[in-house]
């Protein structure tokens, strides 16, 4: 069974939605004149209330008082502040306003930084014409400023807009671009590089090669984030249940679950871990995870209410309950169809509805599903068939186009020389036209000997790339060829879907060739004892006084309250707890509540004054 690519893709940025924001950060050192307005405007827009720009003008009219330097650092903590709270049309007004007040040769790292995150806003909007000439001109500055590590960011953003467009073997060669980099940058740079190639291996359905990159995910945060450590172990559990070795997955995946408990990440780690389950034949466990994980609230995802409806499904089938199994398959199905998009996941809901309609005697629906789920997935080949070859002909085309413009460059060097060598001549005429012969005559030998060297290379050059050429055009009709093939793949079942027709009593026979045919075709908490210790030399007594008023404090409710009488935001706050912003809120309202407070008191002021 498959597991949604969005899903892939929540899992991934969940964990590297960070990995963006790696660099300098100036709200440390930049007046509280500015960093006091930007934080009120990201608590503005984490409300949704409509005027919270204004904040923003403010600390960018302090910054302009303040110099050319500390208006580029503001324009950054901003471009960041709305990238995380705001809309992507939002984050491109103000980064072309910051492009137009900041010197990018005078800062060319912090330019850097407003680039990305404007092929970046492209990218949340899947138009991926405008994401590239963002990166590269990013690329461009880091490399001016010397700055190895947004260089590597850069390199790991680019390849993420290549894994998600589906071009992964570009993907591939830009990770391979970015790893000297990455290398060299931080702990996230260096996990990143490991976490989109596995991404990428997921997409391509090389389950081999993404499970040893998650492997090496995890030996690298083994003592390290822990954070990390377990989303790498999820989504290598993918990967190994894709490779049909659920016995690891299933003795593992309880840990991540107990370290991820209330938080986001918990439900993905169910869910593989019921699909272990489920292949292990523990169909009882299996289930009651399925439904345990439907059954939550507030209401998951529809991506992850699909995926355990369909868990539920097979599972009901194994225990031979028809009803719940048809009841289960029927409303994934449904969720898939809203999707409006034809994938394999589409097809095995279709095919999963055939089996339940099957085991409750309804053979005629259950041959019309069937039906359906065949006629969809000889589109799914056409059409994937059809991106094989664009991509191979963007590919082809690319490197010709470099070749061409390679050959090209020699020919203007060549031309270039000539010229130096009439410059030459022309010198050397007005010191006598003996010298001037014998240069001349020496001149002329070197050049003709350069030209004829080069236009040797050029030749060799010319029949290397006529040969790859050539080898490319037959991979491109084999590819072809290929697609073609699929006639006969298609009469074969049309054959046998008349033979199932005309002789029900084949039907089980012919119906598990059909099955069978089809598969085969688509084939620490350490910090936190640091920071007690700094803040109690900060805040004396802090943690006495908090527990006068409320002796029932727990040790989360105290490290909640620590982080607000330090005016840490909501989005700091959730990342330095492992929660979800939403979490931090509802926590604070508790805390609020449990202090007695009134409506109209503030929080952070009442803890101010302990």
């Amino acid at each position: 069974m498959k597991i949604s690519k969005g899903i892939l893709l929540i899992l991934f940025l969940s964990i590297f939605c960070l990995k963006y924001s790696i660099g300098q950060n100036y709200l440390t050192i930049l007046d509280s004149a500015i960093v006091n307005p930007i934080k009120k405007a990201e608590q503005c827009l984490e409300r949704g209330d409509s005027a919270c720009y204004k904040y923003f003008r403010l600390a960018i009219d302090e910054a302009n008082r303040q110099g050319d330097s500390v208006s580029a650092m503001t324009y950054k903590e901003i471009v960041f502040s709305i990238f995380n709270f705001g809309t992507p049309e939002d984050c491109r007004k103000l980064i072309k306003t910051a492009l137009t007040e900041v010197d990018s040769l005078r800062f060319p790292g912090i330019t850097s930084i407003y680039y990305r995150r404007m092929g970046m806003t492209y990218m949340r909007t899947e138009v991926f014409d405008s994401v590239f000439p963002y990166l590269d001109k990013s690329l461009e500055l880091a490399r001016m400023a010397h700055d190895t590590l947004q260089i590597g960011i850069t390199y790991l953003t680019t390849a993420d807009a290549y894994h998600l467009q589906g071009k992964t073997k570009r993907g591939l060669e830009i990770l391979t671009e970015a790893k000297p980099f990455a290398e060299k940058g931080s702990e996230f740079t260096k996990i990143g590089l490991i976490f989109i190639a596995g991404s990428i291996y997921l997409t391509n359905k090389d389950y081999e090669q993404a499970r040893l990159k998650y492997e090496e995910a995890m030996d690298a945060t083994r003592s390290g984030s822990k954070n990390i450590y377990f989303m790498a172990m999820i989504n290598w559990a993918v990967a190994m249940n894709e490779l049909n070795k659920p016995r690891m997955v299933a003795d593992s995946l309880p840990q991540a679950i107990k370290h991820f408990k209330g938080t986001f990440q918990e439900h993905p780690a169910k869910a593989q871990l019921s699909h272990a389950l489920y292949l292990l034949g523990d169909h009882r466990k299996s289930l009651d995870l399925a439904l345990e994980e439907l059954n939550y609230k507030p209401q998951l995802d529809y991506q992850f209410i699909t995926l355990n409806r369909k868990l539920a499904a097979r599972n009901y089938l194994a225990l031979n309950n028809p009803v719940n199994a048809l009841e289960n398959a029927s409303l994934a199905l449904e969720n898939e169809l809203e999707r409006k998009d034809l994938d394999e996941e589409l097809i095995e809901a279709y095919i999963l509805k055939a089996e339940a309609l099957k085991l409750n005697n309804r053979t005629e629906e259950a041959y019309n599903i069937l039906n359906k789920s065949i006629e969809l997935n000889d589109s799914l080949f056409a059409i994937s068939k059809q991106k094989e070859i664009l991509n191979l002909q963007e590919y082809y085309e690319t490197e010709m186009r470099e070749s061409k413009i390679d050959l090209q460059q020699k020919d203007i060097s060549l031309l270039q020389a000539r010229s130096k060598v009439d410059k030459l001549q022309k010198i050397q005429y007005a010191f006598g036209m003996m010298a001037f012969a014998m240069i001349s005559l020496f001149l002329y030998f070197i050049s003709r000997q350069r030209i004829r060297k080069k236009e040797q290379e050029r030749k060799k050059q010319q029949e290397v790339f006529d040969q790859k050429l050539n080898f490319k055009k037959k991979e491109l009709a084999s590819q072809t060829l290929h697609l073609l093939q699929k006639n006969s793949f298609i009469q074969e079942l049309n054959d046998n879907l008349e033979n199932l027709k005309n002789i029900p009593k084949e039907f089980d026979k012919d119906y598990k060739r059909i099955q069978l045919m089809l598969k085969r075709e688509a084939a620490s908490d350490n910090y936190w004892e640091a920071f007690k210790t700094y803040f109690k030399e900060v805040h004396n007594d802090f943690d006495k006084k908090i527990q006068s008023v409320y002796p029932g404090i727990s040790e989360k409710e105290l490290r909640l309250a620590s982080f607000l009488k330090m005016n840490l935001s909501t989005k700091e706050i959730a990342d330095l707890m492992n929660v979800l912003p939403d979490s931090v809120l509802k926590s604070k309202y508790r805390l609020k509540q449990k202090l007695n407070l009134d409506k109209e008191q503030d929080l952070y002021e009442y803890l101010l004054s302990l």
